[in-house]
């Protein structure tokens, strides 16, 4: 049985999010119409460089701080695992070195 996409709750986690409207309504549209998703995370030891940069609440600003490519990584895959629970828009993530997958947003788990 096909699930749907809980628009209200993706709307309020994107807003919660301070995305612009245009671009809330382009993210939900991609949901829709694609009833699954997947997210290929790299964990080898290169994402232990520190070449990335992650975006960081300072106040009521934003500043950019530089860090490992993992932690960068992290900041992304915890906003991808909350839209998708928010939106209970079916979401896979699979580590590139054969840990067990991590499914978000699978109806079944809210019943």
């Amino acid at each position: 049985m096909a699930h749907s996409v809980d628009v209200d709750g993706a709307k309020e986690y994107l807003t919660g999010a301070k995305w612009p409207v245009g671009l809330q309504q382009t993210a939900i549209r991609n949901l829709i119409k694609f009833p699954i998703r997947f997210m290929i995370i790299d964990d080898s030891g290169s994402m232990g460089m520190y070449d990335g940069h992650r975006i960081v609440k300072n106040g009521d600003d934003f500043t950019i701080q530089s860090s490992t490519r993992w932690k960068e990584l992290v900041d992304i895959i915890k906003f991808q695992a909350g839209f998708a629970n928010s939106a209970n828009a079916l979401t896979e993530f699979r580590l590139l070195n054969n840990a067990a997958p991590i499914i978000v947003g699978n109806p079944e788990d809210r019943a």
